[in-house]
């Protein structure tokens, strides 16, 4: 792999590869039944190695992509999943940020839509990226906080179930292939980190169903 002058693997390639590895955020149960956590069973070992292998030849164009002018994590979170669908060998992306129309009104938009190359089946994708501190005590969800204090975790649980709601991608498929008779499924690709209280480590409350494996940090107030 392809290393800076310094010896140390380019930061895209390192995103690149928390992307593709690192835990969900959340376990299965906290979705509708039906929906799949991404990957599911459509990625391998070799397929991240893959991925990763074009990477390590486009660090500087990688690094101008994944750039984002708004400096949002989330966009920039999209812009990784781009790449990494893009040159998945198992699927073809047939879109993504696709608008879904009804009436000639717009009613809301598709993450990615992606076509799986040797079944013909269609996977919708809803993804986020997210930070949420906690007081260590509580696990409902809302007690969960983002770093627009609004946007808590059940906020953004609930609005990516909306989102998952089949017929949004269906209608979409409709419209960029009417003929088209292949499974429809819906996946969830959510990854982050929670932040615990640095007195409260190892003894902390975790929002109900978090991923046992999830990606953690801690936070202390400025006067500790």
């Amino acid at each position: 792999m392809n290393t800076t002058r310094s010896g140390a693997v380019s930061w895209p390639v390192e995103e690149l590869r928390w992307v593709l590895t690192s835990p969900p955020l959340m376990m299965d149960s906290c979705w509708p039944v039906g929906v799949i956590q991404w990957p599911g069973h459509w990625s391998s070992a070799e397929e991240v190695t893959h991925i990763l292998k074009a990477a390590a030849s486009e660090q500087a164009e990688l690094a101008q992509l994944f750039s984002h002018p708004s400096g949002f994590i989330g966009k920039r979170f999209e812009r990784i999943l781009h790449y990494c669908f893009s040159h998945h060998s198992a699927f073809e992306l047939a879109g993504s940020g696709m608008v879904i129309q009804h009436a000639k009104q717009t009613t809301g938009e598709i993450d990615f839509l992606l076509r799986h190359i040797a079944t013909g089946d269609w996977i919708h994708v809803e993804s986020a990226c997210k930070s949420y501190l906690g007081d260590g005590r509580h696990t409902a969800w809302d007690a969960w906080l983002g770093v627009n204090p609004e946007d808590t975790l059940e906020r953004k649980i609930s609005t990516l179930a909306r989102q998952l709601d089949a017929s949004r991608a269906r209608e979409i498929l409709r419209s960029i292939a009417p003929a088209e008779s292949g499974i429809l499924h819906s996946a969830v690709l959510m990854k982050g980190y929670f932040f615990v209280p640095f007195d409260r480590l190892g003894k902390s409350k975790l929002p109900h169903h978090a991923h046992r494996s999830h990606s953690a940090g801690w936070w202390m107030h400025q006067s500790q």
